[in-house]
């Protein structure tokens, strides 16, 4: 029994580490990384080094400077993302900016202006691919919202994920939610996801903005019981003026707002009237 469990830990660490090979091999991660890499030929055979090696005033070349900057700027973001995918995507960001600027430092206005294209357009046709991977939760549609979350009276918790599919960190948070989805999920809690961006009205109701330039509550988490939001169960937090607090959506927040450890634990009422009427029923056929 030892061997057999052990072997089946090690065919899951195996799957797991392959999964996380598979759940990167992108396009849109392939390319952003041969961007990386496309630093150091174009600085030795089109930029001019010499202006990159100059001084500032405290010392220290040009391009030191501003990789020691653009590693500073990773290394903040790693601590405040939730996500390895929200961490990645910030990375490819203070890549370009990076790579720009010392671009500019050089004065090559051509080469800058074509690598500005070329990430202007890896921006716009090239979008983070979606979490694909194991997960237990439950995608609603307009009719299943209605039907498995408001009109439900079982007392089940539902934590709901309200995202947009536009919404760049919903995409980044897909993977932590799946994760909690099936660390959690019990007969007492379920995880279930709702594109507001098909389902206005009902982001509408609750409050939601799907403002493309401004928003802050997307994704947003909400806790619901027999059919009801459980307040003030909310993330990220929304005010009585509407004013939303923007918040890191980790595993650590999520859990001190919603008690995950605990509702995995809640009993269902009607499921325990259920089986007490089978308990006696089945004492009532036994006399």
């Amino acid at each position: 029994m030892a061997q057999k469990s052990s072997q089946t830990q090690r065919r899951q660490i195996q799957s797991n580490g392959w999964f996380l090979v598979t759940r990167f091999a992108n396009l849109y991660y392939f390319l952003h990384t041969l961007v990386i890499f496309a630093y150091y030929p174009i600085r030795m055979y089109f930029l001019d080094s010499k202006l990159l090696r100059e001084t500032d005033w405290m010392g220290y070349s040009k391009e030191g400077s501003i990789i020691f900057m653009f590693l500073i700027s990773s290394g903040l973001k790693y601590r405040r993302s939730s996500t390895l995918e929200e961490f990645i995507a910030s990375f490819y960001v203070f890549t370009k900016v990076a790579f720009l600027v010392l671009v500019c430092l050089t004065g090559s206005r051509v080469l800058f202006v074509w690598l500005g294209i070329l990430f202007l357009v890896l921006s716009l046709t090239l979008t983070q691919p979606v979490y694909k991977g194991p997960h237990n939760v439950i995608h609603l549609t307009g009719n299943d919202w209605e039907t498995k979350v408001e009109n439900d009276k079982s007392d089940v918790f539902w934590l709901v994920e309200f995202y947009a599919t536009w919404a760049s960190g919903c995409t980044q948070f897909a993977s932590l939610f799946a994760e909690m989805s099936l660390k959690y999920t019990s007969p007492g809690l379920k995880f279930a996801k709702l594109d507001v961006g098909y389902y206005d009205t009902i982001a509408d109701k609750y409050k939601i903005s799907l403002n493309h330039w401004s928003t802050k509550e997307l994704p947003t988490l909400m806790l619901f019981r027999n059919g009801e939001w459980v307040e003030p169960y909310r993330l990220p937090p929304r005010k009585e003026d509407g004013t939303v607090t923007k918040c890191t959506l980790n595993l650590e927040n999520v859990n001190s707002i919603f008690y995950l450890e605990h509702l995995t634990n809640h009993r269902p009422k009607a499921q325990g009237k259920e089986n007490q009427s089978g308990g006696s029923a089945r004492r009532k056929k036994k006399r």
